[in-house]
């Protein structure tokens, strides 16, 4: 993209420093959601495989920052109450006494590697 102005290079300096969000996204698509393992076979597959996974890759990277700041925070101060309930039965942990980096390992480990599978038809 031509740059033909000092405005225009330090616009293209911001959107080159959003570069490592984008790299996370596309790392937990590949990792969290076990995108490249779905092996879709067409592109209105895929997009449709996008649409489901794209909101859930968003939320596990806002999740992962929160968890971060401070990393003893309950989960039930960020997570929906159901989704902590359900994070605590499968990890054998009391839902009230849940920390949000120990309920974002419990999520990726149970929920999101399990939850998302493709049937597809075999002719």
């Amino acid at each position: 993209m031509p740059t033909l102005s000092l405005d225009q290079a330090w616009e293209r300096a911001s959107w080159y420093a959003h570069r490592w969000m984008v790299e996370d996204y596309h790392q937990c698509l590949k990792t969290g959601c076990r995108i490249e393992e779905r092996q879709v076979q067409s592109a209105e597959r895929l997009m449709a495989l996008l649409g489901l996974l794209s909101p859930m890759a968003v939320r596990l990277l806002q999740l992962r920052q929160l968890s971060r700041k401070p990393p003893e925070r309950l989960a039930k101060e960020v997570i929906a109450p159901l989704v902590v309930g359900v994070l605590a039965a499968r990890s054998g942990q009391d839902e009230n006494a849940m920390t949000l980096s120990h309920g974002m390992r419990v999520w990726f480990t149970h929920l999101v590697r399990g939850s998302v599978s493709l049937h597809r038809r075999t002719h």
